[in-house]
């Protein structure tokens, strides 16, 4: 599951700074990627984890050399969830392999962490034994690699900006900060990193590092400090007020100008929607937690090889109230529709899965997709998906569902958005 304290990021380029990376909190270390390094004690979660934080190259060295060991844990199969290059490229997974694809691939171009600024680091451990790995850098997804051979089941210590294989080497060379490892898979699409992490139920270890004096790092969960060795020296920066649109003008000043942020959020309604963060599935630009559409499905994936089920609201409205609606659905598209009169049904029609929705409503696979809305001008209804095993034509399709409501006369009085369904392989 996802915390609260997620945000969704503006989609970016990878390799693009996003204008709201600055330092994340006033106080973080530098270390020299020679010397410098922590440890902490106690077995942090590796199956099932997330393990994140702020990351700044001062420069970037084009020549080679190995890679820098941001965070990670020692034990057996010690490993870290990614790994950087010198010249700001950003590996997978390293310590368990192999993975596919192979982590020893860049998962970016060189520059992607672009030198002297912040930039935010997650890796997202699958549930399995030999774990795999989604990577997220400043809240963008830039790569996956599935199930290992090998087993990291626990760990002896948790380690900072190097790793200990027959002597400490792979020193991280910059600054780190909000260090923090969860009990949990906290990211499942874009998210906007916040500046400071928090601790929650799933919260393993978190380390502000806000000292600023002395070679501990307290963390803010269970006691487990990090001690800090070698040549490492603390740092001040100057927390900055986000920019989620890249306009030169803070979220906070735009929202003061009048921006409309419905949600409360401090980031503005069009960047909710922009990024993801907030769903606007009828598409009027305000997200559909302050104005919900007429039709809303949840999931909009399935995994096609499990199947699994779609789940619609319909909110037709009290002028619709005890109305039949019909759900109906297509696999051809949504332009150009059909027109119904003055309304438009956002449904191309000619392909077999809408004649079957049109004409087997509330069978096996169609859930309550012919009724009457409540007296509120609400219903529910569910698309039942079965697995690419039993109808392997079904991977990679993408469905579209809307509703029609029939009034008094049994003419068309609505037509709903079009929502979205698409089937992974």
């Amino acid at each position: 599951r996802v915390t609260d304290d997620r945000k969704i990021a503006p989609a970016l380029s990878v390799g693009e700074p996003p204008q709201w990376c600055a330092a994340p909190y006033p106080r973080y270390p530098r270390l020299d990627g020679a010397t410098g390094y922590g440890q902490a004690t106690g077995g942090a979660p590796i199956q099932e984890s997330t393990w994140e934080c702020w990351v700044m190259l001062e420069e970037l060295d084009s020549s080679g050399g190995p890679n820098y060991w941001p965070i990670g844990w020692w034990g057996a199969w010690s490993g870290t969830p990614f790994l950087i290059g010198p010249d700001g490229a950003v590996f997978g997974p390293s310590g368990w392999g192999p993975h596919d694809p192979s982590p020893s691939s860049p998962a970016t171009d060189p520059g992607a962490l672009a030198q002297g600024s912040w930039h935010h680091l997650a890796g997202v451990l699958d549930p399995q034994c030999g774990p795999g790995v989604r990577l997220y850098l400043d809240g963008q997804e830039v790569g996956y690699w599935g199930e290992a051979t090998k087993c990291p089941s626990s760990s002896i210590a948790t380690t900072l900006g190097a790793i200990n294989y027959l002597g400490w080497n792979t020193f991280f060379r910059g600054r780190i900060d909000e260090v923090r490892i969860s009990s949990v898979a906290r990211y499942s699409r874009p998210f906007t990193p916040v500046a400071r992490h928090e601790v929650d139920e799933s919260t393993w270890g978190l380390w502000h590092f806000d000292e600023g004096v002395g070679s501990v790092a307290v963390d803010e969960v269970a006691g487990r400090d990090f001690s800090l060795f070698g040549n490492f020296e603390w740092t001040d920066g100057v927390p900055v007020d986000p920019d989620c649109d890249g306009d030169s003008i803070p979220n906070s000043e735009e929202i003061a100008q009048g921006a409309p942020d419905c949600n409360g959020n401090g980031i503005p309604d069009e960047c909710d929607v922009a990024s993801g963060f907030s769903l606007d599935q009828d598409s009027n630009g305000v997200p559909d937690e302050c104005s919900p559409p007429l039709l809303a499905a949840s999931p909009t994936e399935l995994d096609a090889l499990a199947g699994g089920t779609q789940t619609f609201t319909l909110t037709a409205g009290p002028d619709s109230k005890l109305d039949l609606y019909l759900l109906l659905g297509s696999i051809s598209g949504t332009s150009p529709g059909v027109p119904l009169g003055d309304l438009t049904l956002p449904l191309n029609i000619v392909d077999p899965y809408f004649d079957f929705t049109l004409e087997q409503p509330n069978s096996a696979a169609l859930v309550n997709t012919l009724g009457v809305l409540d007296i509120q001008g609400t219903a529910t209804a569910s698309v039942n998906v079965p697995t690419s095993a039993q109808y392997p034509s079904l991977i990679g399709l993408t469905f579209h569902h809307a509703y029609v409501v029939l009034g008094d006369d049994l003419g068309v009085s609505l037509v709903s958005n079009p929502v979205e369904l698409k089937l992974l392989p």
